[in-house]
């Protein structure tokens, strides 16, 4: 007898981003992170997805950590494409942005911050 198992996200971040994907992401924000990328988000699978996420999330902590907002920034909009629910993806590129002097940035513009800051 074959069973078939069907794959499922292992994380919540995986379980969502592709049904989720663009509800609340600027449509130009994630073109252009497509086109930096050079492939769509959506034909990503889910936990691939949340695996590119999750590391591009560390690589903006080590970015911001050692002082290079301006990379910082890039890859915390480059998780917020694969995740644009996660909270604490805009809140540290809001800090990366304000860290480079970009005020008007803010806590209040950082959901509609382009790809570089």
């Amino acid at each position: 007898m074959t069973q078939t198992t069907e794959s499922t996200p292992t994380t919540p971040a995986a379980a969502t981003a592709k049904a989720k994907l663009g509800d609340e992401l600027p449509p130009e924000m994630l073109a252009a992170v497509e086109a930096e990328a050079g492939i769509s988000v959506s034909d990503i699978p889910p936990e691939l997805l949340a695996f590119a996420v999750e590391k591009s999330k560390k690589a903006g902590n080590d970015a911001f950590t050692s002082g290079n907002n301006r990379e910082a920034a890039r890859l915390y909009t480059q998780a917020i494409a694969g995740d644009p629910n996660d909270k604490a993806l805009f809140s540290n590129r809001s800090a990366a942005c304000l860290a480079l002097g970009l005020y008007e940035v803010g806590p209040t513009g950082a959901r509609h911050v382009s790809t570089s800051c």
